[in-house]
C-alpha cells in the first residue's frame, strides 16, 4: 500500500453529532459496523528498551513507525499484525492476520522464531525483536464509527470512549480495567484518502471550532498512564 494522506480532529459530543449527521446523506456506513453504531478496536502497542516509538512521536521524528496488535469486537477470530509507518505526514500500514497462539506468544514479551515467521511483516517483528528488544508496552481501546467514500478512497471515523490499559495479558476478555486519554466529551475525527478528498466532504466536515491535530493514542496513552500510576 503506498502512502496515504491523513488529518486528525479532536471533536465534542454536539460535532460528532452534526458531521456523522452530514457524512451519512451521501458516505457508505463501514461494512464491519452491524446492528450497533460502531465497533470496538482493541490494540497492544510495542515499543522497543529505550522507549523509542514513543520518543519519536514526542520529538516530532519526522520518518517513525508503530507495532500493534489488533482485535475488533474483543473477538479473537481476526487477529492483525500491523505495522504502521509515518513520513512527511503521510502514513501506511503493513498488516497480516496472526494465529491465537503467535498472539499469545508476543503478548507475554517471548520472542518469534526465525520459523514461525512466514511473511514480511513477521520477519521485520522478528528482526525488531532481536536487534531492538521490541515488547508490548499498553493496549489502547475506543468505539469507532467509520464512513466511507470510493472517490479519492477516503475514510472519515469517529473514534469514541479512548481508553488505555496495562493489563496486557487480559487483551480477550470482555472487560479490563482501563483510564481515559481523553476529556470526557471529546472523541477523534480522522480522515483518511489517497490523493483528494471530494469538496462535499471537506465542506460537510467544516466546523467553526474545527481545528486540525497532531493526535497519537499510543503516545497520550503512555502519558495519561504514567500519571494515572
Amino acid at each position: 500500500m503506498e502512502y496515504r494522506n491523513e488529518l486528525k480532529y479532536i471533536v465534542n459530543k454536539s460535532d460528532f453529532k452534526i458531521l456523522e449527521n452530514r457524512l451519512k446523506h451521501f458516505m457508505d456506513i463501514d461494512k464491519n459496523i452491524k446492528d450497533e453504531q460502531s465497533y470496538n478496536i482493541r490494540s497492544i502497542y510495542f515499543d522497543d528498551y529505550n522507549n523509542n516509538c514513543f520518543y519519536d512521536n514526542e520529538s516530532g521524528i519526522n520518518e517513525r513507525y508503530k507495532v500493534r496488535i489488533r482485535i475488533y469486537d474483543k473477538l479473537d477470530t481476526l487477529i492483525k499484525l500491523e505495522i504502521k509507518y509515518k513520513k512527511n505526514g503521510f502514513t501506511k500500514k503493513e498488516v497480516c492476520n496472526i494465529d491465537k497462539n503467535i498472539c499469545n506468544k508476543l503478548i507475554k514479551g517471548e520472542f518469534l522464531k526465525l520459523e514461525e515467521c512466514n511473511n514480511k511483516v513477521l520477519n521485520k517483528l522478528y528482526l525488531e525483536q532481536h536487534l531492538h528488544n521490541l515488547v508490548p508496552k499498553l493496549i489502547v481501546e475506543y468505539d469507532r464509527t467509520a464512513y466511507i467514500n470510493k472517490i479519492g478512497n477516503v475514510r472519515v471515523t469517529f473514534d469514541t470512549n479512548i481508553r488505555t490499559s496495562k493489563h496486557i495479558d487480559r487483551f480477550f476478555e470482555d472487560n479490563i480495567y482501563s483510564y481515559p486519554i481523553l476529556e470526557i466529551g471529546k472523541h477523534i475525527l480522522e480522515v483518511k484518502y489517497d490523493e483528494l478528498v471530494p469538496d462535499y466532504i471537506m465542506e460537510a466536515i467544516e466546523l467553526n471550532n474545527l481545528r486540525q491535530t497532531a493526535f497519537s493514542k499510543y503516545y497520550l496513552s503512555r502519558i495519561r498512564m504514567e500519571a494515572f500510576i
